[in-house]
């Protein structure tokens, strides 16, 4: 896969872009992050980063890898590599260091249940559920064609029922049927709240400059959503009208359920459309205490390096940041305060 400079996408692909990009996950435990690093020219390795110590590890069989995706207990990640032009699921037992490929071409993402028992892999057709640790297929759920781009998903706990972001559309697969849950093609990023009752989820704007996005309730069972309070300017973000911001997009939520990151896209000061430049706010729910989590003269936000990503605590989020040729792995509290580089790795024009 070709890095190309980022630049400013619409709506749609905006948000898609995160299915394509290195990634990045936590540890069970909050101790450790798995993301993606340069190794040699044109490729890239997974590794995993002790936030303690500043240790990192290469994580075997992880060449040409993205999307890792870490179990709850902490024993499997799930990656995907690119072999033969595609993309292809893998899992590596941490246990044993051994990465078995699991044989599904064309993988966007993983979603695995609480128990770490069972993992979903998704494609552009399917999603398919896999037991662990024989990564045995126990059912299939076909994706229409208007949910064909999986960016997410979160299993909802003590079901069997695991939610998705495809399309930018919420959807949900019950007993291996799927059923759309959104119809308004401008869904940024979903969580599920504490207790596992309801899901969250932001749409975008048409115009940020004058409503930055709106947030959106459902309890799982009675399917009714509401509108929850945001407001329609956030001081730091789009203050007025004039506000040189031209798009939102993706949306972190943490699994506490008291803040978001929103990825935000500016037009530079003196500067033409066509030169937009990414910064991450970090805010709570309702739109308060919004602020860049780091200095921003360290470079903004590289989305096909990695989206922003919340501790299974919701306490701390991790993002990428730099410029194209410099990535940094940062980690701040979940408010956006207490910063640090973790790791800094150099970038070439071409990586897998």
């Amino acid at each position: 896969m070709q890095r190309r400079p980022w630049i400013a996408l619409p709506l749609v692909g905006f948000a898609l872009l995160i299915s394509g990009c290195g990634g990045m996950d936590w540890s069970p435990d909050g101790t450790k992050i798995v993301t993606a690093w340069q190794s040699g020219a044109d490729h890239t390795v997974l590794g995993v980063v002790d936030l303690r110590t500043g240790v990192r590890r290469a994580l075997p069989g992880s060449g040409d890898a993205m999307n890792p995706r870490w179990s709850p207990d902490g024993r499997w990640i799930a990656i995907n590599r690119w072999v033969g032009g595609s993309q292809i699921a893998h899992v590596h037992d941490l246990l044993t260091g051994k990465t078995a490929a699991m044989g599904v071409r064309d993988c966007s993402t993983f979603v695995w249940r609480e128990d770490s028992a069972r993992l979903l892999v998704c494609t552009n057709e399917a999603a398919l559920c896999y037991a662990i640790p024989d990564l045995a297929p126990t059912w299939e759920a076909k994706l229409p064609p208007q949910a064909s781009a999986v960016v997410t998903g979160a299993w909802i706990p003590d079901t069997d029922a695991v939610a998705l972001l495809a399309s930018n559309d919420l959807w949900l697969i019950e007993g291996a049927e799927v059923s759309r849950l959104t119809t308004t093609g401008d869904v940024l990023g979903f969580g599920i709240r504490p207790g596992a009752k309801e899901l969250i989820w932001a749409r975008a704007s048409r115009n940020p400059r004058y409503i930055l996005l709106s947030l959106y309730a459902m309890p799982i069972k009675e399917r009714s959503a509401r509108r929850l309070p945001m407001p329609y300017r956030v001081a730091e973000i789009n203050p007025s009208p004039r506000a040189p911001i031209t798009a939102v997009g993706p949306v972190s939520f943490s699994p506490d359920g008291r803040h978001m990151a929103v990825t935000c896209v500016f037009v530079p000061a003196g500067r033409k459309k066509g030169t937009e430049s990414a910064r991450v706010f970090v805010m709570d729910l309702n739109g308060r205490n919004a602020r860049l989590p780091y200095p921003e003269k360290l470079g903004q936000p590289l989305l096909p390096v990695g989206p922003t990503s919340f501790s299974p605590d919701g306490r701390r989020l991790s993002l990428t940041i730099g410029t194209q040729k410099t990535a940094r792995l940062w980690v701040c509290n979940a408010d956006g305060t207490g910063g640090r580089i973790v790791m800094t790795t150099s970038l070439s024009q071409k990586t897998r």
